[in-house]
This record gives structure tokens, sequence and C-alpha cells, in this order.
């Protein structure tokens, strides 16, 4: 099973940058205890197209390049999507875990959001918060999340309750 993080933008130098490669080598040090043959952050360039949703649908058809859509899970990270706690996002993808596809993909959006295109592909849509966050925060919110949950699956000391 891969699991992939696909992102549009990039990040260059900086603390986010940092942080998320901390919590990609957490998980790399834990992955084959689960079954998770390979990790990846996939950042894919932002559209350049002045207008949103224009925009948005670039970006769409550019994740989806990416992404094997009969072997895969599709999960699509959206401000109005279902918020859940930690114990939820950890049953969420023990679940996708244990099912016979090759890949697991949280997917998330350019500034603007995604296009509704995107949104016929998820398994699932889930917020991070109800609050509004920084784009490159929210890439260092759902690969500390993966971390924890993977770490709650193998009964690993990360998280306490």
């Amino acid at each position: 099973m891969n699991l992939r993080l696909l992102a549009i933008g990039k990040i260059t130098n900086s603390k986010f940058k940092l942080l998320c490669d901390h919590y990609l080598k957490n998980i790399n040090a834990i992955n084959k205890q689960i079954g998770i043959t390979n990790v990846e952050m996939i950042e894919i360039n932002k559209a350049l197209d002045k207008n949103p949703d224009s925009r948005k649908d670039r970006e769409c058809k550019m994740i989806l390049k990416k992404i094997n859509l009969k072997e895969s899970v599709n999960i699509i990270l959206e401000e109005k999507g279902k918020p859940l706690t930690t114990q939820e996002f950890k049953n969420m993808l023990d679940k996708y875990l244990n099912q016979p596809r090759s890949e697991i993909n949280f997917i998330i959006g350019g500034p603007d959001g995604t296009s509704r295109d995107l949104s016929k592909i998820a398994n699932e849509t889930i917020s991070l918060s109800k609050m509004t966050l920084p784009h490159l925060m929210a890439r260092v919110i759902l690969i500390e999340q993966l971390y924890r949950s993977l770490s709650i699956i193998i009964n690993h000391p990360y998280h306490r309750d």
C-alpha cells in the first residue's frame, strides 16, 4: 500500500518544509509495521489562470493525472468537509489500510479549494478544522495526524489519550 499526499503548490525552504520532512521521516520509520510500502508527498504546480474556477479545473486535471482511479482511495481535504476527531481519523485510515487497494491519496487543493469534478472521485471529504487554515499549515497538520493515527494503530507511545 502506498500513502500519497498530493498538494497544489510547492513548499520551498521554510519551517513548514522542515516540519513536513520531520513527520514524513517518522512515518517512514514505522510504515513497514503497518504494511505501507511507500509514503510520498507529490507537489503539483499552481495553475496560473486568473479565474478561480478555471484555476481549480486546471489543478483538478493535474491531480487526476497523478492518480490511478481503479486502485486508489481518494480523501479530499476541504474546508467544508466532515470534521473528524483524531480517533475518527485513525479509524478511517485503518479501514482503508485494510482494503485491497494500492494507494491512499490525501488531496489538498490550492488556496481557492478544489474543483467539483475532483469531488466525484472522493471516497471521503474531510476537514482538518472548522477554522480556515493556511495552506502550508494544513499540510503539516495532515502529516502529523497521519503519523499520530499510524502510531495509534501500532500502539506506539506517541499518542496519549
